[in-house]
């Protein structure tokens, strides 16, 4: 029971973490620019057991209609047993920076899930946007830096 309550509090100190390392890059309370931005509409597939095609992982589709920013996120590759997945957006200046963070228990397998999101009230524009990946095994390993997936320049 206290090895259950001990990998819990583990993975909630990790979540927080992960959560407040991109906010911590930006230094968000002297940024005036700095807006928390709407997330909706996310989805995910169940967790796929397979190989992958190395030359297909972590293909990231990003569209944009009606002031709303489409993400699509395919072959996300993660430990099985991470099946919780929180998206975290934010914008300041020109960049609109984009966290994507799955939580759970690891198990010694890997599984991959396509994710599907949006975020709500983006004017037109030029943006960077920057997608970062912060799983929880891999913020363990490397707790300075999430894994940036996608950074691309957009004309909206």
């Amino acid at each position: 029971m206290n090895r259950k309550i001990l990998k819990f509090v583990l993975l909630a100190l990790v979540a927080v973490g992960c959560i407040g390392m991109t906010t911590n890059e930006r230094d968000k309370e002297k940024d005036t620019t700095f807006k928390e931005l709407t997330v909706s509409n996310l989805r995910k597939t169940d967790c796929r057991h397979g190989l992958i095609n190395p030359k297909l992982r972590d293909s990231i589709s990003v569209s944009y209609k009606e002031n709303t920013l489409f993400v699509e996120h395919y072959r996300y590759s993660i430990p099985c047993g991470q099946d919780s997945l929180n998206v975290y957006a934010s914008m300041s200046n020109d960049t609109i920076w984009i966290e994507e963070a799955v939580y759970g228990l690891g198990a010694n397998c890997i599984c991959w899930f396509n994710s599907f999101y949006q975020i709500d009230n983006i004017e037109k524009g030029n943006y960077v946007v920057i997608i970062e990946n912060c799983s929880w095994p891999y913020y363990e390993l490397y707790p300075s830096k999430s894994k940036k997936v996608y950074n691309q320049i957009l004309n909206l």
